[in-house]
């Protein structure tokens, strides 16, 4: 843990006073407070003003706020603006405006610097309080505004720029003005008496994971009842500490298992679809047979096998459950499939690559545009086999023979980082 060593006056004045309003059940924004929230709740600002580094990171805590409705910890993660610049050159506007499948939105963020949110474990005088939620803003210098809107005259109002709460944040804190600032505020409930004094504080940061990408390949099912499977070559994000380029094509293979029953032989496909995919067919049913495919963790390196066994279309009817007047994409693909080893869920899925149909209104062309209403229609996949997994396709309305798929594991990016904090000044009863 290391002390902050550069405090301007205007830090030094906020030490003392802190003239921040913060409460309980508030984010930076101030929204989700009602009238009662704003009366009864607002904290007592216990100055902390320590700064760390989190595997090359500056982290800066600069306040505790205690009360009896519960705690909350503002924490200020510095993003040097070289991060930041080199962002924004493999992400330029046009790039950022051009965003479509899912995996887009994953990939950017897990790119930009300013979107690597992270949680914490805190325990005051050795009590432990449990984390009710997180909100998190940022703030950026008129240079990185600039570079992202690509105008080399100041942000206008309908261009990029500060929220007034940032502005507020790095005011109230005395922050350093020539770096980018990453600003998360954490809310805890009081699982014991409050405490509202604390003497010592612990904290367990630990880095909120982010999805990966690890591979993909394409299911078409034909009116024969027949399935192929079209393996693609995987690539790995560089925010993982990978460079962005396929893995060894000997990583990933299709093998067929040898069937246990005596249910109808799988056959070898020779189809080639382009030069970095691979496919084999099998019957569409369920046996012990299935194919196998070989994907690498992004992190760890380690090998996991991926299993498919079906992928059959189906339609779900929303009549009776739905929006009046609003018609739903009902034509899904359920594909079963296992993992081996053993990876848990929350880990490891599978998902549709593409975001399916929207819900619109009744008397709405085909070709018009969807309601203002529910974005997305989603189904969650089940299976009463314990060791089998489903994954649901996005939803259509009418039936698609072809869903490409995308193999995701949730990674951490960083260790966990213990801090404690034994020096609090003392403090008088909070009201």
């Amino acid at each position: 843990m290391l002390p902050r060593t550069t405090k301007n006056k205007e830090s030094k004045q906020n030490e003392k006073e802190h003239k921040m309003d913060v409460y309980h059940n508030g984010n930076f924004l101030g929204t989700g407070l009602t009238g009662t929230d704003r009366r009864r709740t607002k904290l007592k600002a216990i100055p902390v003003h320590r700064t760390f580094l989190w595997e090359g990171q500056e982290l800066f805590i600069p306040a505790l706020y205690t009360g009896r409705a519960g705690a909350v910890l503002d924490v200020c993660a510095k993003i040097p603006v070289e991060e930041m610049a080199a962002f924004l050159r493999k992400w330029p506007k046009k790039r950022r405006l051009s965003l479509k499948t899912p995996q887009d939105y994953e990939q950017i963020d897990a790119d930009n610097p300013s979107c690597r949110n992270f949680l914490a474990d805190m325990s005051l005088d050795d009590m432990p309080l449990k984390l009710g939620f997180s909100s998190s803003i940022n703030w950026y210098p008129e240079p990185v505004f600039r570079m992202g809107n690509e105008n080399p005259v100041p942000a206008q109002d309908d261009e990029w720029s500060n929220d007034k709460a940032a502005d507020m944040l790095m005011t109230a804190y005395g922050c350093d003005r020539e770096s980018c600032w990453h600003f998360v505020r954490l809310s805890f409930h009081w699982i014991g008496t409050p405490i509202l004094s604390p003497h010592k504080a612990t904290l367990d940061f630990r880095a909120q994971q982010i999805p990966v990408t690890a591979g993909h390949f394409t299911t078409i099912t034909n009116t024969a009842g027949e399935l192929r499977a079209f393996i693609d070559q995987p690539t790995v994000p560089s925010s993982v500490g990978h460079p962005m380029q396929p893995l060894p094509s000997s990583d990933l293979s299709t093998q067929l298992s040898t069937p246990i029953s005596q249910c109808r032989q799988p056959s070898i496909s020779a189809v080639q679809p382009d030069s970095s995919t691979e496919a084999v067919s099998f019957p569409a049913e369920i046996s012990e047979t299935g194919i196998d495919l070989k994907i690498i963790h992004p992190v760890t390196g380690r090998e996991y096998t991926v299993t498919l066994y079906e992928c059959r279309q189906t339609r779900h009817s929303f009549a009776g459950i739905g929006a009046e007047g609003v018609l739903y994409p009902e034509y899904c693909h359920m594909l079963s499939y296992r993992v081996s080893p053993e990876i848990s869920r929350e880990l490891f899925d599978i998902r549709d690559c593409a975001e399916g149909d929207h819900p619109r209104k009744a008397e709405t062309p085909e070709e018009s545009c969807s309601t203002q209403g529910a974005a997305a229609v989603f189904l969650a996949g089940k299976s009463d086999i314990p060791e089998m997994r489903m994954a649901a396709s996005s939803m259509h309305f009418e039936p698609v023979s072809e869903i490409k798929w995308r193999m995701v594991f949730q990674v951490q990016t960083k260790a966990n980082r213990k801090i404690l904090i034994t020096d609090f000044p003392s403090q008088s009863s909070c009201p």
